[in-house]
């Protein structure tokens, strides 16, 4: 079992419904980075295919693991809820079907606190499972190519958001 005694530097929201396909990837993924200082917050919508009894066997093993279980299905309110719940000087969505590199955390924080950013964005690696073999195809976030390494402030350069087709993906 891993404890975390220090204030999170950053906080792992993980919204869920019916994802017991995945969500040991997920979470494995997500519990060993290379980062601990982190809280797990497993946000779930009343599952009925066994979900919550993966969430709650790697609840027992991992302390900085906590379930909050959502009314709704609706995964803008289940981050909601998460960052309600937040502790973390960052945060960051992993979508339960999702996996990480065991090194993101760390690299985005690392980024973050050396460039003074409110907000790291990164590209990320889609997946399909196809006839039992995964695909994987490289996806950019932004359209705008010129906008990548660089710090730059949403409220002079709003195409920075415009640009920015998903604000979940590899982020803090």
């Amino acid at each position: 079992m891993y404890k975390c005694l220090v204030k999170p530097k950053i906080s792992v929201i993980i919204p869920s419904y019916n994802s017991a396909k995945y969500i040991k990837e997920c979470l494995d993924s997500v519990i060993f980075q290379s980062l601990k200082e982190i809280e797990i917050l497993c946000i779930d919508a009343y599952s009925i295919d066994g979900t919550i009894d993966i969430l709650k066997s790697y609840e027992k093993q991992d302390s900085r693991i906590k379930i909050i279980f959502s009314k709704k299905k609706s995964l803008g309110y289940q981050i909601n809820l998460g960052l309600k719940e937040a502790k973390g000087e960052y945060f960051t969505i992993v979508e339960s079907d999702d996996y990480i590199k065991i090194d993101m955390c760390e690299k985005l924080y690392r980024l973050a606190r050396n460039q003074d950013c409110q907000v790291v964005k990164s590209d990320f690696i889609g997946f399909k499972d196809k006839r039992s073999q995964r695909v994987f195809k490289n996806l950019s976030i932004c359209y705008d190519q010129t906008l990548y390494n660089k710090k730059t402030n949403s409220y002079l350069n709003p195409s920075i958001i415009i640009n920015s087709w998903n604000m979940n993906q590899s982020s803090l």
